[in-house]
């Protein structure tokens, strides 16, 4: 965890005993039920704090550096970093359940390109195609950004298990829409040619999710809560690669298709937070919520790399990267039940 994560933890945890002196909340306090009653509705937004996973990502191999295991060369990989984003959501009761969306979007530009040079000619491109342009490059740059928007159509319902003391568990489920959007530019250059490579991955996938959400109340209206989901969903996958190196023979433009139209995909949600329940205005209360989640998408159709040919030939043999993509980090929720 990061300087600014640990900033934003700690201005969290001083904030709710000063939110705690406002008003105040027992077990038995109309607040702290009235946030757990499932007849009342509810709307939040949360600001999110991610970094992304993805495969895929190497652009150039550093023969005068030493990797871990003690051999020559090292492989670089573009870098991410932390990106802000936000997730909304609403839900209403409804004849003893709940209905309602959630919408997240996310969008990381990882903080500008990521550069590798050498004055000796001793990097290797891994994404390049042609065998007599690979090696003896002096300056190898690549960036990444990625666009991720889902949107969750839910219904729920409450339970108090009586073998849970001060626990709530709702179980629902619903339809999730996601689109994904996923960009790399990689340029080499050595003492005389420059190749730009550019991809393009469009996922739009759709299923449905299972997911249970749990509440645990204690101590002065805190509680700590987790919410988990697991989705089966099918992705239609478009990739586009512009490949632009020295000479006619080897630029040009191509479409990727995947080996089915209508992927399956899976993906696995887990977030875990602690939140703090108190009165607002009139008969709303509110919850002021900090915690970490994890989403993970198992064969999501990714990057696809050509693999080396000879010059003459502008016949493409593609190799697939381990298609899985990821978000983790942190999350602040304000949410307010009416």
């Amino acid at each position: 965890m990061n300087w600014k994560k640990l900033i934003l933890t700690g201005v969290i945890g001083l904030a709710a005993p000063l939110v705690a002196q406002q008003g105040s909340c027992n077990y038995d306090n109309s607040c702290c039920e009235s946030y757990r009653n499932d007849y009342c509705t509810n709307v939040f937004v949360d600001w999110l704090y991610w970094n992304v996973r993805d495969c895929g990502l190497d652009f150039v191999w550093d023969i005068s550096e030493t990797n871990q295991d003690g051999g020559d060369g090292h492989l670089r990989s573009i870098n991410t970093d932390y990106e802000s984003g936000f997730r909304v959501g609403a839900f209403a009761p409804y004849c003893g359940y709940e209905f309602g969306f959630v919408y997240t979007r996310y969008k990381s530009d990882c903080s500008g390109p990521t550069r590798a040079t050498s004055t000796a000619g001793s990097l290797v491109g891994t994404k390049l195609i042609f065998e007599n342009l690979q090696a003896n490059i002096n300056d190898a740059v690549g960036e990444y950004d990625v666009e991720f928007q889902q949107l969750d159509l839910a219904v729920g319902r409450h339970f108090q298990p009586q073998w849970l003391c001060n626990t709530d568990v709702t179980l629902g489920g619903g339809v999730r829409i996601a689109w994904i959007e996923r960009d790399k530019n990689i340029t080499y250059q050595d003492s005389s040619d420059i190749t730009n490579i550019f991809q393009k991955v469009e996922n739009d996938a759709y299923g449905l999710f299972l997911g249970m959400i749990s509440d645990t109340q204690f101590c002065n209206c805190f509680s700590l809560f987790s919410d988990f989901s697991i989705a089966a969903l099918v992705a239609e996958t478009e990739q586009r690669v512009h490949y632009a190196g020295p000479g006619d023979l080897s630029t040009f433009d191509f479409v990727v298709r995947q080996e089915c139209d209508y992927c399956p995909v899976v993906n696995v949600n887990l977030a875990l937070g602690l939140g703090f329940d108190f009165s607002c205005f009139c008969d709303a209360v509110a919850r002021l919520a900090v915690g970490y989640e994890f989403h993970n998408w198992i064969s999501l159709p990714g990057f696809t790399d050509p693999f080396a040919l000879p010059a003459v030939s502008k016949s493409l043999f593609l190799q697939k990267d381990n298609n899985n993509l990821g978000f983790d980090g942190l999350f602040v929720r304000l949410a307010i039940n009416f």
